[in-house]
């Protein structure tokens, strides 16, 4: 970087000297490298800091000057504290053998501030090169004007040195530093040079038989940088020489016009120079001798179905351009438009450019076919990138399709290894398991070289939109295509009738088909040459649907029949399952078949296998086929692949007997349980649950069908349910299966019904103070019919039931289910049953009271779980452990407990666990004011859980929200939070609004909602702070009453937090006793607990609690 300078007496390390340091790269976020390791920087704004030192090229920085950079207008108080605590991070890291108190290094303190003695490596070495490079190029100018007449130094080694500096930018240079003027001003310097290395690169391609590669990267250059004259001529001058002197001539009329459009003046003299060598064909830039390194591939000139895409194709071409040069997070392209509008067309052109340049390319498609298996989309990249996936006996816990997905993301990125383009079209037909694997791919943290493009119809469906959105707020790139305009619409017109229209044809035309290039193609193809009769017709008597009607009628009516056949069993037509539908031959089957192949309307895949070419061809062929004959059709092809026996097609049997009709329920229904077993093995329960829902469906128009066969589908489809995560829906499912199972009087039925919400729930398994009396009822016949005697049934039974009444009045019963479950599985001497009864305990138990026989099941569980070996129930164990731990506040334990649970629940990749810990920690971030912290983890948080879209994800963001805000001194932004909790319901927040009513002056607001109730007579894992809250709105509403009635409850919990749950700690239970003894008039005992409150946040370090509860003193004079 231009004026490197350090501060006086500090050695700056040489470039390429031996042993300097870390290295430090500043093109892309900042970075910090030595000995090939990338060091961990901290924290974003330690990072910050960094950069600021690095973007000053080795001038000292006041410290001053660096909170600004650092904070702008609103540093905190401490902000020159916080500084000096990211310089010694920073040290520890870029000077790790330092002695204490010595003399630093890399970061130096100077009498004018602070300096960095190591210059960003890869911005200087960018810089050097480019210089050296530019140099070399700089000699008198050939016949062109352009290029250099000779070269001065070896090509082979100028290119190497200059592809080896420009694969140094991974981004945006001082991303950290945002558009403050010297990063603006700096980043415009190195994006200068960048630009000019890679026309540099151009030229030397262009010079030395690579004319048809830089042609190809010149085309995205000149639609990035349209005002560059250089650019262009050297685009015109490689075209030449790759042969392709027409299509130079374009760019240069192209140029012309961009200039008068968009300055008004006339292309240079460079320009016009290359202009003359062309027409002229003057050796400069005809066709040359080409040097040793062949040439790669000419990319195709562009056709008509890239007519008007040349500045998409340019973004996604430079969008495989950032992934080629360095790696990072995956590179995300969202392509939509109308059926027609040219999205395969463009992707297609893209993944041409993506081989020439040596990337892997593996594309898939999502099927509109209802009998494509799960995760197809999914599986045709594993395959196509040579991934083996091994079949395994799936696992039955809530957390097992996630692992899966995970797994199989790992194992795509670690097949594609280099740089790779993924294409997956029509995201419009997507299963929902298909979307969630997608997502996980696309929020890929680690380091990849991955572009990932995916392209869907416009108005997808609501999921599709979701994935669109959560993948635009990590910044993916859309392009919305949408229709021609009038003169490109004229030049696919001519491309395909072989006429050029007038400009009234091409106007009416355009008109009719919205610019929509496949519609126009259509059309120039029915007009054969007579586009007036086409003009003429108007849209009534020759639509699109007309069109491609009569070129199906072409192929004769036996044909037209076969097609229409293959168009209701799927797009994607077999030769031998269509032969069974149509009572044909083969022979006469493929002759038919040929015909419309010839014909354009499909496409040959393989051996006896075809596709139609567009969904709007399939969609006219199907058009006059009645619903009965498209039954017997679908019944037919059904038989053909029954008999065929053929294995991993069980979706697409279910598919063709379920649309065979009710005379076929028999076998529809058998065949979709079958479906979903195998979607089941494929961990995909969204689409096992949906084949479920269809086989009952049918099983009901099969009067064969047993009973039991209904009441065994519902307690499957609860199953999937269950192991998907899908809560809400489970409950009506049960309460189905447990009515079937008790007609029949089957106990076996109704036990597995009846605890299926708690099966292996280890956390309560209904919403806060909602209680299934459905579920309930069942479980206590159970009991009653059960045998009396020890019997591990029996012992299931009462722990579901604990946790099924855990919102009932009092907690004397289940306390007393779980006190005799954890007995009777002690009496068995059954371990794992023991294991099981101690987890689910734990959670029944769930109260202040009770929080140290929680705490003490969770001990035994771990202890358990450690000695059966099974790491899943460890996590489990040691999950309910650190929740214990933390409503008891034992916060010299808690660390330590906090990275044993969090190292297992990464290490088996289990997404609940993981959530729940980091919620935890962050209440005590929360507490201790270590915002970084905090926003690092909640950070994460929102990556783990976005890719799941669970419903049951909002409260932990919830959470998060409140604790940002509870110790911040801004309670007018806390009043909207807990305002928005208390409208999306479910947990009561009535306490959290009242007291920060209070805080902010609302009382009459506040005592309106007092009034209403805040529920203190319960008493459940809220309590604590529903408690504590109350007490602080007593003491502001001078209501001694409320006072009285909650200082016992508190009383018990003196040294506790006050806590919400796993992530939510409100204050020390002291500090809320105090205000209670207060609002009572008792004074002296306010302040002994007030007291008490302190010692609390000190043995915390909780400087904003020591803070809170100092005002809380002064302001009531306790």
């Amino acid at each position: 970087m231009p004026g490197f300078r350090c501060a006086p007496g500090v050695r700056v390390p040489r470039v390429g000297a031996v042993e300097v340091g870390p290295e430090l790269a500043v093109l892309g976020a900042v970075e910090a490298r030595r000995d090939g390791t990338v060091l961990p920087l901290g924290p974003p704004l330690q990072r910050k800091v960094l950069a600021a030192l690095a973007l000053h090229g080795g001038r000292p920085v006041t410290r001053d000057a660096l909170v600004e950079l650092v904070w702008g207008q609103r540093a905190p108080a401490a902000a020159d504290n916080t500084i000096q605590t990211y310089l010694s991070g920073l040290r520890k890291v870029l000077e790790h053998e330092r002695l204490p108190h010595a003399r630093g290094e890399v970061i130096v303190r100077t009498s004018a501030g602070y300096a960095l003695s190591t210059p960003p490596v890869d911005a200087l070495r960018l810089e050097s090169v480019v210089a050296r490079v530019d140099q070399r190029l700089s000699g008198p100018r050939d016949a062109t004007g352009v290029l250099p007449a000779s070269l001065v130094g070896d090509v082979d080694e100028l290119l190497a040195e200059l592809g080896t500096a420009l694969a140094l930018w991974r981004g945006a240079p001082y991303p950290e530093l945002g558009d403050g003027d010297g990063a603006v001003a700096e980043r415009r310097r190195l994006e200068a040079l960048r630009l000019l290395g890679l026309e540099l690169r151009a030229a030397l391609e262009v010079m030395t038989g690579g004319a048809a590669r830089a042609a190809v990267d010149l085309e995205t250059m000149t639609a990035a940088h349209p005002l560059r004259e250089r650019l262009w001529a050297l685009r015109a001058i490689a075209l030449c020489r790759a042969g392709r002197q027409a299509d130079a001539l374009g760019v240069l009329a192209e140029v012309r016009e961009v200039l008068a459009r968009e300055l008004g003046i006339d292309p240079g003299p460079e320009l016009v120079t290359v202009q003359v060598a062309v027409l002229r064909q003057d050796p400069a830039v005809v066709p040359a001798l080409r040097s040793r390194r062949p040439a790669p591939p000419v990319a195709r000139a562009p056709s008509v179905e890239l007519v008007g895409r040349r500045s998409e194709l340019a973004q996604l071409v430079d969008l495989h351009e950032q992934v080629v040069r360095a790696p990072g997070p995956p590179v995300v392209a969202l392509v939509t438009g109308e059926a027609g509008i040219g999205k395969s067309a463009l992707v297609t052109a893209l993944a041409r450019r993506a081989e020439e340049r040596g990337t892997t390319v593996v594309t898939a498609r999502c099927p509109e076919d209802a009998g494509a298996p799960p995760l197809w989309a999914w599986s045709q990249l594993l395959r196509g990138a040579g991934v083996r996936v091994a079949q395994e006996e799936p696992a039955d816990d809530v957390g097992a399709g996630y692992r899966a997905r995970l797994r199989s993301v790992d194992a795509l990125l670690e097949a594609t290894g280099g740089p790779a383009l993924l294409l997956v079209e029509d995201l419009q037909w997507a299963d929902a398991s298909t979307l969630q694997v997608l997502h996980l791919l696309a929020t890929t943290e680690g380091p990849t070289r991955l572009l990932l493009v995916l392209t869907w119809r416009a108005k997808p469906s609501p999921a599709v939109r979701e994935l669109a959105a959560a993948l635009a707020r990590r910044h993916a790139h859309a392009l919305a295509l949408q229709g021609l305009d009038t003169a490109q619409s004229a030049q696919v017109l001519a491309l395909t009738s072989g006429t050029s229209p007038t400009p009234a044809q091409a106007q009416a035309l355009h008109e009719r088909t919205g610019g929509n290039p496949y519609f126009l193609v259509e059309l120039a193809r029915a007009a054969r040459g007579d586009l007036d009769a086409l003009v003429a017709g108007g849209a009534s008597s020759e639509g699109i649907t007309a069109a491609l009607r009569r070129r199906i009628d072409a192929l004769g009516e036996k044909a037209a029949r076969t097609l229409a056949a293959a168009a209701v069993l799927g797009r994607d037509v077999e030769v031998a399952t269509l032969t069974a539908a149509v009572g044909s031959t083969e022979d006469e089957v493929v002759e038919d078949l040929e015909d419309a192949y010839a014909a354009g309307l499909l496409q040959e895949t393989g051996i006896d296998r075809f596709r139609f070419a567009h969904d709007l061809l399939r969609e006219t062929a199907r058009a006059g086929v009645t619903r009965s004959r498209a039954a017997r059709l679908h019944a037919a092809a059904a038989a053909a692949l029954s008999t065929r026996g053929l294995p991993g097609r069980e979706s697409d049997l279910a598919h063709h007997w379920l649309a065979a009709g009710p005379a076929h329920a028999s076998k529809a229904w058998r065949a979709a349980r079958e479906a979903a077993a195998a979607a089941r093995r494929l961990y995909a329960y969204d689409e096992c649950a949906q084949l479920l829902r269809q086989a009952l469906a049918a099983v009901g128009d099969d009067p064969a069908a047993l009973a039991e066969d209904r009441c065994d589908l519902l307690l499957t489809l609860g199953d999937a349910l269950r192991l998907g995560a899908q809560w809400l829906d489970l409950r009506p499912v049960v309460h189905e299966a447990l009515a079937a199972a008790q007609r029949l009087g089957d106990l076996e039925r109704v036990f597995t019904a009846a605890t299926l919400p708690t099966d292996g729930a280890y956390w309560l398994a209904s919403p806060y103070g909602q209680v299934d009396e459905v579920v309930v009822a069942a479980l206590r016949q159970l009991l009653e019919a059960l045998p009396r005697h020890d019997d591990p049934r029996r012992c299931r039974v009462m722990l579901s039931l604990a946790s099924e009444v855990y919102y009932a009045t009092g907690s004397a019963e289940r306390e007393a289910l779980v006190d005799e479950a954890v007995a009777m599985a002690r009496r068995l001497g059954d371990d794992r049953l023991l294991l099981t009864a101690c987890l689910a305990g734990a959670t029944s138990v769930w109260r202040s009271a009770r929080s140290e026989e929680q705490l003490a099941l969770a001990v035994e569980a771990v202890a358990l779980a450690r000695t059966l070996q099974l790491p899943l129930a460890l996590a489990d164990a040691l999950t309910v452990h650190v929740a214990a731990a933390n409503d008891l506040g034992l916060v010299e334990e808690l660390p330590q407990a906090l990275e044993l649970a969090r190292s297992q629940a990464r290490e088996l990749e289990l997404l609940f666990s993981q959530l729940l810990l980091d919620g935890i920690e962050i209440g005590w971030c929360a507490v201790r004011g270590e915002h970084d912290r905090l926003e690092q983890l909640a950070a994460g948080m929102a990556r783990l859980a976005e890719p799941m879209h669970l419903a049951q994800l909002q409260s932990s963001a919830a959470a998060v929200a409140l604790m940002r805000l509870w110790w911040s001194d801004r309670d007018e932004e806390l009043l909207a939070v807990v305002r928005a909790g208390e409208q999306a319901a479910g947990v009561p927040v009535s306490a959290f609004v009242a007291v920060v009513l209070c805080r902010t002056g609302r009382l009459e607001e506040a005592a309106a909602y007092v009034a209403r109730g805040l529920r203190i007579e319960e008493d459940d894992w809220l309590s604590p702070a529903i408690w504590s809250l109350a007490a602080e709105c007593a003491l502001r509403l001078r209501d001694p009453a409320l006072a009285s009635a909650v200082y016992g409850r508190l009383l018990p919990l003196a040294g506790r937090p006050a806590t919400a749950g796993s992530g939510i700690v409100v204050g020390p239970t002291d500090a809320f006793l105090a205000m209670a003894a207060l609002a009572v008039g008792e004074r002296d005992t306010a302040s002994r607990h007030a007291s008490a409150a302190e010692r609390v946040a000190e043995r915390w370090r909780a400087e904003p609690v020591l803070r809170w509860v100092a005002r809380f003193r002064e302001e009531w004079a306790v």
